[in-house]
């Protein structure tokens, strides 16, 4: 069942398997517990492409108003060893002034439309709606840089290859 489809799909990482035998009385023995670890040896980091990004979006100057879903975000990611193999896709974002403004903001792969944007899950297109918080100030106006990353599962210091890209926000 379930752990069939995590071992298909390779996911790194340690397991923990209960036994327990029932002999013909209905009566149940000792619970053996064994663990094991998978790992991959020849591990290589994860590829991002094909960015999906708006070039200009408008901000709201309402003040107190709510954030809003104002735009939509997405990378591919490809990972050699499978889509399983991939921990986060995510974005460092910087502010007009250069203030780092998120930081390791995940995007998602799970087909959730309403929440992230995201329509078909494990495709390997991670997805996240933009939000923005309505605001007179004008360090909230200008460009904003995103930078793209994915991280791997098996070996998390190995990264993908880094997309930048920005959005000029305007009023």
């Amino acid at each position: 069942g379930q752990l069939s489809q995590l071992l298909d799909c390779k996911l790194i990482g340690n397991y923990k398997v209960e036994f327990s035998a029932q002999n013909v009385s209905g009566v149940y023995g000792n619970t053996v517990i064994g663990n094991f670890a998978v790992i991959n040896t020849s591990n290589n980091p994860p590829v991002i492409s094909d960015l999906i990004l708006p070039d200009s979006l408008r901000r709201p100057s309402g003040i107190g108003a709510d954030t809003i879903n104002i735009g939509f975000m997405q990378v591919h990611a490809f990972d050699p060893e499978g889509i399983c193999n991939i921990d986060l896709v995510s974005y460092n974002s910087f502010r007009p002034s250069g203030f780092q403004n998120g930081f390791d903001v995940s995007l998602f792969d799970d087909g959730n439309i309403l929440a992230h944007g995201d329509t078909v899950a494990n495709d390997g297109k991670f997805s996240l709606l933009i939000k923005i918080t309505p605001s007179p100030a004008d360090s909230l106006i200008g460009y904003f840089r995103f930078d793209f990353t994915a991280k791997d599962r098996g070996n998390p210091s190995l990264v993908s290859n880094t997309l930048i890209d920005s959005i000029n926000v305007y009023r």
